[in-house]
């Protein structure tokens, strides 16, 4: 059964990697938002055996090859782009 995850990378790896849900979601935006430009977001649908890899690794402290992992056994990955429209209602509440 496939499922999906989200997660944050860095040049070191995966830092962070978690079931998808939107709560999890709203507060990685946060966090990468936070790290300008250190961090970028991502989404992945994996098989439970890739999910056991991935969690292996990090596990034993290898975010490099958790990251090669995760990108040979999806079935789909990409990064999580940044609500624009939300950004901006967020700056112009700010402002306000």
């Amino acid at each position: 059964m496939l499922k999906a995850y989200l997660g944050i990378v860095s040049h070191s790896g995966i830092e962070l990697f978690c079931p998808e849900d939107p709560v999890t979601a709203k507060f990685l935006e946060r966090r990468v938002r936070r790290e300008r430009g250190r961090t970028a977001g991502f989404w992945s649908v994996l098989s439970h055996e890739a999910v056991e890899l991935v969690e292996a690794a990090l596990g034993q402290g290898l975010p490099r090859l958790a990251l090669d992992l995760l990108q040979q056994q999806a079935h789909d990955y990409g990064f999580v782009v940044p609500d624009r429209e939300a950004a901006r209602v967020r700056l112009a509440r700010r402002r306000g």
